[in-house]
C-alpha cells in the first residue's frame, strides 16, 4: 500500500482483480504472480465468499476462494492502514 509519501509496503489486491485471477485470466495471473508483498482484507474476503456462494457451483467457488486467500495475508483495516 502506498502512502502519500510514496513509500510502498505492499499491494492490497482488489476484489475485481482477484475475481479475474480466479477465472484464470492470463494477463491478471501473470501480473499478480509477479507482484511482491500482496495482501487482502476481511472485506475483500467477504466479497469473494459472497460471490462464490451465489455462483453456479458454490462448493467449487468456495474451495477456489479458500485456496486463493490461503496464499494472501490479510491486513486489518484500521486507522493505521490509511494514515
Amino acid at each position: 500500500m502506498s502512502s502519500m509519501g510514496g513509500s510502498s509496503n505492499g499491494h492490497l489486491i482488489d476484489t475485481s482483480v482477484l475475481i479475474s485471477y480466479l477465472r484464470q485470466n492470463t494477463s491478471f495471473v501473470t501480473r499478480l504472480d509477479a507482484l511482491p508483498q500482496k495482501f487482502t482484507s476481511p472485506t475483500i474476503v467477504a466479497e469473494l465468499a459472497y460471490g462464490a456462494y451465489r455462483s453456479r457451483d458454490p462448493i467449487d467457488g468456495m474451495q477456489r476462494v479458500d485456496a486463493l486467500i490461503g496464499l494472501l495475508p490479510s491486513v486489518e483495516i484500521d486507522r493505521a492502514i490509511w494514515i
